[in-house]
Order: structure tokens, then sequence, then C-alpha cells
């Protein structure tokens, strides 16, 4: 099966968003972004989700929407920093995806988040974000079929051109 979309996946900060938009329109493809449209189909924040109903179940709303975007065609998805925690999605992903991990070294990601308690990044109530990075990363390795690394200074555009030059 041809790959139809591409799926950006790492921690949050790491620029998913900024480049997916980048991606998106040098492509022409649509542009989604799975925390936008979790937020604003459940009404809520993501923090405020996770606030409410805890990670796991955060986690089962998250994944319900993942698996319907997996059958997404000639998109860019963004996901959020947790997606990777959903074997299903990732396994819905991978058959008509090419899924890229925008890897940036923690100290960066850490520099970025100076709103990390209101992020909702699951997870981060019972660890700390050095604990989920250490436990996220291998799964963005596992499910990546591109990895982009990255320093952190790079222009958008660079970094999608980068990405183009890979898939």
């Amino acid at each position: 099966m041809e790959k139809t979309n591409l799926v950006l996946i790492g921690m949050a900060g790491a620029g998913k968003s900024t480049i997916g938009v980048g991606l998106a329109e040098k492509l022409r493809l649509a542009h989604i972004d799975a925390d936008d449209l979790i937020e604003r189909l459940e009404k809520k924040s993501f923090q405020k989700i996770i606030d409410s109903v805890g990670d796991e179940q955060a986690r089962r709303i998250e994944e319900r929407y993942l698996v319907d975007l997996s059958f997404s065609r000639d998109s860019v998805i963004v996901t959020s920093g947790s997606a990777v925690y959903s074997d299903e999605a990732m396994r819905l992903f991978k058959k008509n995806s090419a899924l890229i991990f925008l890897d940036l070294p923690f100290e960066i990601i850490e520099s970025r988040l100076v709103d990390k308690h209101a992020r909702g990044i699951i997870g981060f109530k019972t660890k700390t974000l050095k604990q989920l990075y250490d436990e996220r990363k291998p799964l963005y390795e596992k499910y990546a079929d591109i990895t982009i690394s990255l320093l952190g200074h790079e222009k958008i555009e660079e970094v999608v051109e980068r990405i183009i030059n890979n898939i």
C-alpha cells in the first residue's frame, strides 16, 4: 500500500505543530493536528481532559481519535507526544503513513516547555519531564520510519526540506 500520510511524532516542544504546518503547505497536503482536533471535539483543553479523567482515560480518548485519524489520506498529521503509547494507533498509521520522528535533545525540549504544567502532557503528574523523555524516546525510535535529528536552531524551511529529502 502506498504511504499517503506523513505523521509527525516526538516530544512536546519538538516543533511538530510548526513543522507540520510548513510541511503540509509545501507538499499541498491537508494538515491535521491531533491535539487541536481532540480539544475542539471534546470542547476542553487536553490538560483539562487529563485533570478531569486521569492519564489512563485521557490516553484512551486520545487513542480513539488517533485510530480514526489513521484512516486519513493525503495529510500531514501532527500527533501529541504521548501518541506512541498507543500500539494500535501506531500500527494502523504504519499501514498508510510514513512516521517521522522529530528528535531534539532533552535540554532543548526542556527549555522550550515553559508552560509544561498547562501543556496537557500525559504522565507529567507522576513523572518528571526527563523520565517521560527517557521512556518515550525508544518508542519514537521504534515506530519511526524516518528520524530527523535536530539541534533546535534550524529554520522551519530547513526542517521541511530535510523531511522531503528523506521521504
